[in-house]
């Protein structure tokens, strides 16, 4: 219980001045009784420190404490850290460049002389000599080392850390660079007080970037464990179309899709003074890697298996290849490094490769090869081996059961392929490895097993070479004998032929029934699965439609001691099943999995060769990296955890710079960036540092982790005279010079394709006039450079200028019209520029004045759409005289980006500042010339980038993704009239609902509610928020909120009106159903499912 505990005392003293700093300094021996309060003040034009001390004996009433006071160095007028040192009453101040260290400051014999020490060089960079050093930390120590050493973190606004030791004189016996933390540090830093065995763990955050847990290590750079996330402002967006194995279109409201997102969406922001980030936007399971050892001979690894320890002293990783095994234990303790064990040691075999390997609750190590069986107990030392009758026979495909004590193996003997099942066992006398009944001869060719529990009994699924899914009942006497078999059917146009890979049920018990799922990993890149229905004495499976996630084999792994999941994997791509939340629901969902590496943010997705999940150790507590996933790739043996819930798992790169625009260009399959970069000049005059700011270009590939700076310089002046230069300078324009355009234009003369960036930016043009008088005024230039490949593939882009026009108002944004023109839009004039390829000629149309500035123009021939800044969306026609009005929304709104969707309906999708959403239909004009608006919402903040998804759409029923300069990402989705009228009918229910929504009040639900009517603009949008939130509590939920929820004061019949007024919407969109709560809830889940 929180107690309230009121001062009982108070004391003020007057400063004269501003205080800059307080700290309390600690005394010296003798006086440990005293208190010394330490105060930074600045007045006028000068800085000092004051110091009151007394005695802790003296209470706050009577206290009367001696004062002292000295005036700072000039070099120390606005320091920006206050260090109380721990010896002689001393302490620290420091600015940019230089720090001072005060020392015995109670001193009265004379005045305090400070000891300034410069800071050293960190890093060869100009920009670094304007950073301010912005916190600190004292790091924890023992006894012995605290009475000689004062150890103190000191850390920069750009992360920069340098750690100092502070003799017991007061003086600083050794300077450290520990590098750069890579986020900024202006807001938080902080040493966790208690030590942690592998180093001090630091504590970082900024104001508007991420910041994290960091571990420093002795004599090794800051390691991140952790990433903090943190909010930051997002200035644009591109969106690209993903890579998917399926090139048919899906229905989007099918489960064939799921799991394969169709778009990658990357955004830009500045976070800090010196740099901004370019953030690829994901959704799904983040798996951090925690473990990370380089292992030299990984390529060839086939298999890998880690086995927990029992008595909790770490986890034995047993990795194979083709001819041998070997194994590392990794140890809990963080202080100890993994070492490799040798075949005495272990007791296994690791002259064979490993076929399949497990710990029985008993303790016991389980591995088979293509030659034995080894047993191996961990606790008692117990060893033993089992081989084959005949020395030629050789295991071919293993399965082991840790928590039954299991071992299936398929064993060769020439031509003839057997199945014998074994059971693992300890006593005084040893390990044992029984063999069940009789060896099962197999008519086909096994690759891959799995033993479940169904109704009570045990049971083998085999999958075979030919396609075939065979199922043998395990009984504790007579051992294997066939129960059921199943053919796997491929779709028509699907000719790869049926081989399995791997097999895993997953299952789930739910308030009804128990759900179960058995899937199945071909060779082809299919993942099969089968819907697995029992009763009290049998159970029968039926084929789902199959998943194509790729072109390799599909690997299916899981925990033996959760089967509500698995984990799936298919070339590039690793995925987590489970089924889905609703309840008396067979659907199952199919997400993303993210590895993450916390210290390298930028880190690609890589590709998982092999894995395997860490089980968790039976009759023990989860230690070391059970629960975790063991990766192998490339040359990297790596452990993850998983989390449990999908969550958003952004990829951030660095950029020097704070990125501006952002476009993609296929031609290069790049990433365009513009940023600015910020320059200093710290030549000594009396005018001080000067500052520029200087626009550059950099591409960015998106599967890449480093930008690429274009070889272009952007203040190269030109006209229509001006002969091309090639310039091999970095890209920059002139100083205060805004990109506020960036176009990937394509263009066509003669039969040819072309292509060129082009650039629009914003210059301030100063004038001197008479006396001191300044006028600015801003013009635009737009600058065409042509880009290549050179050599083509590799990632180096050759740019030249080709021609830069100027015009007198800043240019505002571009975008291409017909084979070979332009539309620019500078100012409120609108102009269309028209290339000839043949001649390299312009022609430029007579300029269209707008009644403000446009802020984005898209095209659909011959039309051209313009949001403006305070008049909304007008549309103009192209003509052979120019650009004519063709119509208008003749509102005053203030626009920030529109999209026209490929509907029949001919939609605009405009976004407006105070976070209007607004679709404006141009279909049916009238004599006025207005596009009427069909729907519209309000969002928390002003979205100010709006992008097409490429998910296929049907019946106009488009995507859009919208940002905002707070973070956040919307999706808006377009309905049909039956899939609105459903939607909003769920929604009036929903508002109602106090546990759905618990923040609004309760609505007057009106009679005519039954029956929802579009007739305004803001009655068309359905909240998704609010459907996700009902999702979460399944199908009965809605179907008991559908009876209960009434309007005040309605008829007891109004209840059942109602739920058959929800029927008959809920036929229309899932069709004739025996349970329209379920299935309309799995359509809703599946619509709202997040893939990006």
């Amino acid at each position: 219980m929180l107690t309230l505990v009121f001062y009982e005392q108070e004391c003020f003293f007057r400063a004269d001045g501003d205080i800059l700093r307080m700290e309390f300094l600690y005394p010296t021996p003798p006086d440990n009784d005293r208190i010394i309060l330490l105060l930074l003040i600045a007045q006028d034009s000068e800085s000092y420190y004051v110091t009151y001390d007394w005695t802790s004996m003296e209470t706050l009433r009577s206290v009367d404490p001696r004062i002292n006071s000295l005036r700072l160095s000039n070099h120390f007028r606005l320091p920006t850290v206050l260090i109380p040192l721990i010896h002689s009453t001393s302490f620290m101040v420091a600015t940019h460049s230089t720090m001072s260290i005060y020392k015995n400051v109670l001193n009265t014999d004379g005045p305090v002389v400070p000891m300034n020490c410069p800071f050293p060089t960190l890093e060869h960079r100009p920009r670094s000599r304007n950073q301010v050093w912005t916190h600190w930390a004292r790091a924890r120590r023992n006894r012995i080392r605290n009475s000689q050493f004062d150890d103190i973190y000191l850390c920069r606004e750009d992360g920069m850390i340098l750690y100092l030791e502070i003799g017991k004189s007061g003086d600083i016996e050794r300077q450290s660079n520990l590098g750069s933390l890579g986020c900024n540090l202006d807001t938080a830093f902080a040493i966790l007080p208690e030590g942690y065995q592998a180093g001090d763990v630091l504590v970082t955050a900024g104001s508007m970037c991420g910041g994290g847990l960091f571990i420093e290590d002795a004599r090794k750079p800051p390691r991140c464990i952790q990433r903090v996330p943190n909010w930051g402002p997002i200035l644009d967006t591109a969106v690209i179309k993903a890579r998917r194995p399926t090139p048919n279109p899906l229905s989007r409201d099918t489960q064939q899709g799921m799991g394969l997102p169709f778009d990658r969406i990357f955004t830009c922001s500045g976070v800090g003074p010196d740099h901004g980030t370019i953030s690829e936007l994901r959704y799904g399971i983040e798996a951090q890697i925690g473990l990370n050892i380089e292992h030299g001979a990984c390529s060839s690894i086939t298999g890998v298996w880690g086995i927990p320890v029992p008595r909790g002293e770490g986890t034995l990783c047993l990795l194979t290849d083709p001819m041998t095994s070997s194994l590392i234990f990794i140890p809990i303790s963080g202080t100890e490094e993994a070492f490799a064990m040798d075949e005495e040691r272990s007791g296994l075999d690791l002259d064979h490769p490993t076929l399949a390997a497990s710990i029985t609750p008993d303790g016991i190590v389980v591995q088979v090869t293509d030659a034995s069986i080894r047993l191996s107990h961990v606790v008692f030392q117990q060893r033993s081996s089992i081989t084959w009758d005949d020395p030629n026979d050789r295991a071919v495909v293993a399965f082991t059961s840790g928590p039954l004590s299991l071992v299936v193996v398929a064993i060769r003997s020439g031509s003839d392929v057997r199945v014998e099942l074994r059971s693992v066992s300890s006593d005084e006398n040893g390990c044992k490895c029984t063999l069940i009944g009789l060896p099962l001869a197999l008519d086909q060719e096994p690759i891959c097993f799995d033993v479940e529990e169904l109704g009570g009994k045990l049971y083998l699924f085999i999958g075979t070479s030919e396609g075939k899914l065979l199922i043998m009942a395990i009984n504790s006497l007579e051992g294997l004998t066939p129960h059921l078999e199943r053919g796997i059917m491929m779709g028509k146009d699907d000719l790869n032929s049926p081989v399995f890979e791997s097999l895993k049920l997953i299952s789930t018990v739910g308030e009804e029934k128990r759900l179960m799922v058995l899937f199945c990993g071909l060779r082809s890149g299919h993942l099969i699965p089968f819907r697995v229905t029992q009763d009290d004495t049998s159970f029968e499976i039926h084929q789902l439609p199959p998943h194509k996630l790729g072109e390799t084999s599909v690997r299916i792994g899981g925990y033996e001691s959760d089967k509500t999941l698995a984990v799936v994997s298919c070339g590039p791509g690793l995925w987590r099943v489970s089924h889905s939340p609703i309840e008396a629901s067979l659907h199952y969902s199919l997400e993303k999995v993210w590895i993450t590496d916390q210290s390298k943010p930028e880190k690609m997705q890589p590709i998982v060769d092999i894995f395997n999940c860490v089980d968790l150790p039976a009759q023990a507590p989860a230690t070391g990296l059970s629960g975790s996933l063991l990766c192998i790739t490339d040359n990297t043996l790596f452990a993850c955890s998983l989390e449990k819930v999908a969550k958003a798992v952004p990829r951030e790169i660095r950029v020097r710079g704070n990125p501006k625009r952002l476009v993609y260009s296929e031609y290069l399959n790049k990433l365009i960036v513009a940023y600015n970069r910020v320059d200093f000049d710290f030549t000594s005059s009396t005018e001080g540092t000067k500052r520029w700011i200087w626009p550059k270009i950099g591409f960015l590939d998106p599967d890449g982790e480093t930008l690429i700076s274009a070889p272009i310089d952007l203040r190269a002046r030109g006209n229509e005279s001006t002969t091309p230069t090639v310039l091999t300078r970095q890209p920059v324009g002139a100083s205060g010079e805004k990109v506020t355009a960036l176009v990937d234009w394509k263009f066509y003369g003669e039969g040819n394709e072309y292509h060129m960036i082009v650039v629009g930016t914003s210059f301030p043009q100063v004038e001197y006039k008479a006396g001191r008088d300044i006028c600015v005024e801003y013009r635009g230039r737009v600058v065409y450079i042509t880009v290549r490949q050179n050599p083509p593939g590799i990632g180096n882009i050759d740019c030249m200028t080709k021609r830069i026009h100027t015009y007198n108002q800043p240019v505002r944004t571009i975008t291409s019209f017909g084979p070979s023109s332009l539309i620019v839009a500078s100012g409120d004039d609108l102009l269309m520029q028209t290339l000839d390829p043949s001649t390299r000629k312009w022609r430029s149309l007579e300029p269209h004045h707008l009644e403000s500035h446009a802020v984005s123009i898209t095209v659909k021939e011959p039309f051209i759409y313009v949001l403006t800044a305070r008049h909304s969306l007008i549309v103009l026609r192209a003509t052979q005289e120019g650009l004519i009005l063709h119509a208008q929304a003749g509102v005053d709104k203030g626009g920030l980006d529109h999209v026209n969707l490929d509907g029949e309906l001919k939609t605009i999708f405009t976004a407006n500042r105070g976070g209007a959403v607004i679709g404006l239909r141009e279909f049916g004009l009238k004599d006025d010339r207005l596009v009427r608006p069909v729907f519209s919402a309000i969002t928390p903040s002003a979205v100010v980038r709006v992008c097409r998804s490429f998910r296929p759409h049907s019946g106009g029923c488009e995507i859009a993704y919208g940002t905002t300069l707070d973070g956040t990402l919307y999706r808006f989705q377009m309905l049909t009239e039956n899939e609105w009228r459903i939607l909003r009918f769920i929604q009036y229910s929903c508002l109602a609902d106090t546990n759905i929504c618990p923040f609004r009040r309760k609505r007057r639900m009106a009679a005519d509610e039954l029956c929802p009517l579009p007739d305004k603009p803001e009655y068309m949008h359905i909240d998704g928020d609010i459907l996700a939130r009902l999702i979460s509590r399944g199908a009965r939920y809605l179907e008991d909120m559908m009876r209960r929820t009434t309007p005040d004061n309605a008829p007891p019949a109004y209840a059942e009106k109602k739920v058959e007024r929800f029927i008959e919407f809920a036929r229309l969109v899932v069709g004739e159903t025996n349970d329209p709560f379920t299935d309309i809830l799995m359509w809703m889940e599946n619509m709202l499912r997040i893939e990006i």
